[in-house]
């Protein structure tokens, strides 16, 4: 049976189905500001809740996730109860989207969630979605920049830049490789995202130096590009096609001053789920950082968790051996590491589990001890004696 991709060999993959309903639950993953009629609730939620469903009852053992990891995803929804708890105020419908994003995670992890299915729904959805936003464009909330289905322009550029990169790795031809490159390279242009576009570049000199060079080579480059973005004064970007950003790079500075202010309040613990918002002229605001506003939820404590997680997970991945190492999966971790810096919801979010989840997964079947083969002898007693080359039967791998 030829194999989808180099991601479908039997010790990654073997006996999780490339199942048609993953395929279609996870090109669901981009509608994101498209509700169910009658619930209110984002489709890609619904989709992600059904996979979960999907994943505890597939009969399917693969390789056990990183038992280290496990609790650290478990933590993110149940200290953000506790410190909800402890604030007196509990916001249930923030504290069940964490808990579908831990739920995605160990899903995905499982190993019960076939790699190649999971890649497929992932480029397809992007493929659809990005048409949609090119097609609606005149109608776009954002003039001149796509929202499409993804809802906000900063939001869809994060979603096509971490979902593309998870995408690539299964996909066996190089024209549909290049093709969603292309496909997805238009999409962050017409949104308009400078910290997407920004973190593009970051993960594309990643996938070369992963390639070509040394992981330490990788990693200085990369950590000097990521502390430039973050030191970086925010008029500077606002210069040629950007100029006309100065009065939302204005009201971004007011919004951050506030944050700094709103963070201060409870630093240990955070504030509670859902409180990583200001109101700035009688207009409500989410965070404009990631990393502040998991500070504003949960605290130090939190942040401590999440950053933690990330980290491991993408410390797991350089780790591996170079023939075994995904350097899209590690570009992926990057990525959102990056669009954390200046958009607001970007930790806690749908990709960043997928993401999270993958890696998990990779890392533990690559590190899963290869099953010896059936023709294999069992003892030195019932080895037999070498057969003539003429009469051995060769055998084509599935």
């Amino acid at each position: 049976m030829k194999q989808a991709s180099a991601l479908a060999e039997p010790r990654t993959a073997a006996g999780a189905p490339t199942a048609p309903f993953v395929v279609l639950m996870f090109s669901a993953v981009f509608l994101d500001a498209i509700n169910v009629p009658g619930l209110g609730v984002p489709a890609n939620s619904i989709a992600m809740g059904l996979v979960v469903l999907f994943a505890v009852f597939a009969p399917y053992r693969g390789p056990k996730m990183a038992v280290t990891l496990a609790p650290l995803v478990v933590a993110v929804p149940v200290w953000l109860f506790l410190t909800s708890l402890l604030n007196g105020d509990v916001d249930m419908r923030r504290i069940l989207n964490i808990s579908l994003f831990a739920a995605v995670i160990l899903a995905v992890a499982s190993g019960r969630l076939n790699r190649v299915a999971i890649g497929r729904g992932l480029a397809t959805g992007l493929a659809a979605g990005i048409v949609w936003g090119a097609v609606t464009l005149p109608r776009s909330s954002y003039i001149g920049r796509m929202t499409g289905p993804f809802g906000d322009p900063n939001a869809g550029g994060f979603l096509i830049a971490v979902c593309a990169a998870l995408a690539i790795p299964a996909l066996t031809k190089k024209w549909q490789r290049v093709g969603l490159i292309a496909v997805c390279l238009g999409g962050v242009y017409l949104t308009e995202s400078r910290t997407t576009m920004l973190a593009v570049a970051i993960m594309a000199v990643w996938v070369v130096l992963g390639r070509y060079g040394s992981r330490w080579l990788g990693l200085t480059t990369v950590g000097l590009l990521m502390w430039w973005v973050s030191t970086i004064p925010q008029d500077s970007f606002a210069t040629g096609a950007f100029a006309d950003r100065a009065g939302s790079d204005a009201l971004r500075a007011r919004i951050f001053a506030l944050e700094v202010v709103d963070v201060a309040r409870n630093p240990l613990i955070g504030n509670g789920a859902g409180t990583a918002r200001v109101d700035v002229d009688g207009l409500t605001f989410f965070y404009h950082s990631s990393y502040l506003a998991i500070r504003a939820e949960a605290g130090w404590v939190g942040f401590v968790i999440i950053t933690v997680l990330l980290g491991l997970a993408f410390v797991a991945l350089i780790r591996l051996p170079r023939t075994q190492r995904n350097t899209w999966y590690e570009a992926a971790l990057l990525g959102v590491a990056v669009c954390a810096l200046n958009l607001g919801e970007v930790l806690l979010t749908l990709p960043t589990a997928i993401a999270l989840g993958l890696a998990m997964q990779h890392v533990a079947a690559q590190r899963r001890p290869a099953e010896p083969s059936p023709r294999s002898p069992r003892s030195n007693r019932t080895r037999r004696a070498p057969v003539p080359p003429s009469r051995r039967k060769w055998r084509i791998a599935a």
